[in-house]
C-alpha cells in the first residue's frame, strides 16, 4: 500500500445530470429530466430516458443527480431489473449507492451520486452561482403536506419547468467545479475526497508514502475522530465559537510518513518529540479525576471522554496532552516512528489561502470541501458492500450464493484493495484538532458544548481570520443541548457584516420540517420523550432484503432513545460530570 505521486496529465470528464420528480406517499413518477450541456429533455417514464441515454455514443460518461444513491437510482434499477440485456454494479457508503455501474455488452454507463461531490443542497449550490433553485421544497414556510400537495397536483409544464432548473444548476456546479479543478492540476474525480486526494497527488506530494496492513490497523486504533459533547443542558448570554478550518490546521503540521523505527519500548523523548518525529505508541494511561478529560477510548464501539485508567495504542499528540494535563503513563509497550511528511501542510495552506482570497461564493464552497476532504480519504475502510444484478460469469463464479437477495440479485460483503489507506495520517491530524479544540477550550471561564471544531462559551476569545484562529460565529442569548447535534438556539448569527436574529434548530438524523412553527412543534416533541411521523423511502440494501426492486415510501415514527447513555454523566439541574471508566463498563457488562 502506498500514497504515490503521479505526473499523469489530467483527465476531462464527460456527465450529464439528471432528476426525477415523483409524488412523495405514493412515489408515482411524473418526470424524468436529463441535461448535457447543450439540451435538456424530459420524459413521463423511465423507460424512455434509459431508451434515449443509455446508448453507445455516451458509454463511459457519468449521469450525476443530487442525492441520487438515495432515491432516484431505485428507479433505474427497478426498471433495468426485468431487462437481462444489463448488468449492475453498485459502492454504497452508508444508505446511498454512490457509484453504480450498468453495463451492456463492451458498454458501460455510471450513475453517480453528486451530493458526495458537493455536500450541501442544490439550493445552497445553486445560491452560490448566481442560479435560483424554484420549489416548494426549498421555501422554508412550506409543511411537510404541502410540498406533498405540490408534487401531486402541480400543472405538468411547471413541473418540467423546476426539473429542467434543477438539472441545469447541477451540471453547471460539476462544470464549473471541474474548470477550477483542471486549474489547480487536479482532475474530476467522483466524490470530493477522490478530487482532494488527486490534487494532492498530482500538485502536492513529494515522494511515495508507503504503509502495511498492520501499520494501518495500529493507525484504526488511535483513530477517533471527533469530540461532541453536552457539558451544560442550558446557556445564556454565550458565545459559539469555530475554529478556522480545523482539520486543514492540523494538516500543517508533521504528519506521519513512511514508515521509519520500530521500538521495543516507548520512551519520555518519543513522547517530548512527537510533534516532529510522529509516533503511535502503546501505553496504560491514567486520566484523574477532573471536569475537562483531555484523552478518548471507545467502549461498546462508542467514543467517550471518561477518566479511570485502560491500555490501548495513541498518537504521541494525545499521550504528549495527557501529560501536560495532569494525567500519567502508568506502563509502557512498543512505539513506531514514522518519517515527518509536510506534504499536506502546503496543500493546506494554499488552498486555504485561496479561499480567503476569493470573493466568488461559489469557488470558496468547493474550495472548503477541497479543504476538509483529503485527510479522511487515508482512512477509508476497505470493507465495503457490493450490489451486484445480473453479474457477468467470470464475477458470478466467485460469488457466494448465500448472499442472494433474490434470483439475480446478490449483496456481497468484499475487501477491497484501497492503495491510499495510512490511518495514521488521519489519526494524527484527528489527534491535533481534539488538541486545538481542548486548548481554546480550557481557557474558557465556563462552556456548554463542543461539535468538532467549534464550542460554547461564555469567554470572551480573541478572533482571526487565520488557519486555526477563533472566528465568533452565533451571539447566543438562549441555548438549549439535548444530546450530541440535538439542539435548540435563540442566537445572533453573523451574516456577512450584520448580525441577524436567528432560531437554529438542529437533530441531526430527524429530518425537521422547514416550516419554523412545526420544526419547533417537532423539536418540542423529541425533547418531551414523544415520537415524530416522517416519511421515508426505504433504504435500497433494506428493500432488496426485503425481496422488493420496487420503491417503497412508508411513514415512520422516530424518537430519540431513552436508553442511550449519555457522553457524560447528566445531573438533574442539567450540568455534567464525566463518566469513571468503571461506570462505563458496569453499564454496558464490560468485566
Amino acid at each position: 500500500m502506498s500514497i504515490w505521486p503521479t505526473n499523469k496529465p489530467p483527465a476531462f470528464r464527460e456527465f450529464i445530470t439528471y432528476d426525477l420528480e415523483w409524488v412523495p406517499g405514493s412515489l408515482k413518477l411524473r418526470v424524468v429530466g436529463v441535461y448535457d450541456g447543450n439540451r435538456y429533455k424530459h420524459y413521463l417514464d423511465m423507460q424512455s430516458f434509459l431508451n434515449d441515454w443509455l446508448i453507445p455514443s455516451n458509454s463511459g460518461k457519468w449521469f450525476y443527480a443530487h442525492s441520487g444513491g438515495m432515491a432516484d437510482i431505485q428507479f433505474v434499477f427497478e426498471t433495468i431489473y426485468p431487462n437481462k440485456d444489463y448488468s449492475i454494479d453498485a459502492t454504497f457508503s452508508g444508505s446511498s449507492a454512490i457509484i453504480v455501474n450498468i453495463s451492456r455488452g463492451e458498454h458501460k454507463w455510471t450513475f453517480v451520486d453528486s451530493l458526495w461531490l458537493f455536500r450541501t443542497s442544490l439550493a445552497s449550490i445553486g445560491r452560490s452561482l448566481g442560479m435560483e433553485k424554484t420549489g416548494p421544497a426549498d421555501n422554508p414556510n412550506w409543511t411537510r403536506e404541502q410540498i406533498k400537495d405540490w408534487y401531486a397536483n402541480v400543472p405538468l409544464p411547471e413541473l418540467i419547468e423546476y426539473n429542467e432548473n434543477d438539472c441545469v444548476i447541477l451540471w453547471h456546479a460539476i462544470n464549473e467545479f471541474q474548470q477550477r479543478l483542471l486549474g489547480l492540476d487536479g482532475q474530476l474525480q467522483m466524490t470530493i475526497a477522490s478530487c482532494a486526494m488527486m490534487l494532492f497527488r498530482r500538485r502536492y506530494l513529494k515522494e511515495t508514502i508507503y504503509t502495511a496492513n498492520q501499520t494501518n490497523r495500529i493507525g484504526r486504533e488511535c483513530y477517533f475522530a471527533s469530540r461532541v459533547e453536552v457539558f451544560n443542558e442550558r446557556c445564556n448570554d454565550a458565545y459559539y465559537y469555530d475554529i478556522n478550518s480545523s482539520f486543514p490546521y492540523a494538516m500543517t503540521q508533521p504528519l506521519p510518513g513512511s514508515l521509519k523505527l520500530h521500538y521495543s519500548k516507548l520512551k519520555n523523548r518519543h513522547i517530548e518529540n512527537c510533534d516532529t518525529k510522529p509516533i503511535l505508541a502503546q501505553a496504560s494511561v491514567y486520566v484523574p479525576d477532573t471536569y475537562f478529560p483531555p484523552l478518548a477510548t471507545r467502549i461498546n464501539g462508542r467514543l467517550f471522554f471518561p477518566t479511570g485508567s485502560w491500555r490501548g495504542w495513541f498518537t504521541g499528540i494525545d499521550l504528549k496532552l495527557l501529560l501536560e494535563n495532569g494525567g500519567s503513563i502508568l506502563s509502557v509497550g512498543e512505539a513506531i516512528e514514522f518519517e515527518p511528511m509536510t506534504c499536506m501542510r502546503d496543500y493546506a495552506t494554499d488552498i486555504y489561502d485561496l479561499r480567503k482570497k476569493s470573493s466568488d461564493p461559489f469557488e470558496r464552497i468547493v474550495l472548503k470541501y477541497l479543504l476538509n476532504s483529503l485527510y479522511g480519504k487515508t482512512a477509508e475502510r476497505t470493507e465495503k458492500q457490493q450490489l451486484y444484478i445480473r453479474p457477468p460469469k467470470r464475477i458470478l463464479q466467485k460469488l457466494d450464493w448465500t448472499n442472494m437477495l433474490r434470483p439475480g440479485v446478490f449483496l456481497v460483503p468484499t475487501d477491497k484493495y484501497v492503495p491510499h489507506e495510512h490511518t495514521p495520517i488521519a489519526a494524527y491530524v484527528t489527534s491535533i484538532a481534539r488538541r486545538t479544540l481542548f486548548n481554546f477550550m480550557k481557557t474558557s471561564s465556563e462552556f456548554h458544548y463542543c461539535d468538532t471544531d467549534g464550542f460554547s462559551s461564555k469567554s470572551l476569545h480573541d478572533t482571526s481570520n487565520e488557519l486555526g484562529g477563533l472566528k465568533l460565529e452565533k451571539k447566543i442569548k438562549a441555548g438549549h443541548f439535548v444530546l450530541p447535534k440535538v439542539y435548540k438556539l435563540d442566537a445572533l448569527v453573523l451574516n456577512g457584516d450584520r448580525w441577524e436574529d436567528k432560531t437554529i434548530t438542529k437533530a441531526k438524523g430527524f429530518s425537521l420540517s422547514k416550516d419554523k412553527i412545526e420544526c419547533a412543534s417537532q423539536f418540542a416533541t423529541l425533547v418531551n420523550g414523544g415520537e415524530i411521523y416522517v416519511d421515508r423511502m426505504r433504504r435500497i440494501r433494506e428493500n432488496l432484503r426485503k425481496g422488493s426492486i420496487t420503491p417503497f415510501e412508508s411513514v415512520i415514527t422516530k424518537s430519540l432513545n431513552p436508553n442511550m447513555v449519555k457522553k457524560r454523566h447528566t445531573h438533574k439541574d442539567g450540568s455534567t460530570r464525566p463518566w469513571t471508566l468503571t461506570e462505563l463498563r458496569r453499564i454496558y457488562g464490560i468485566d
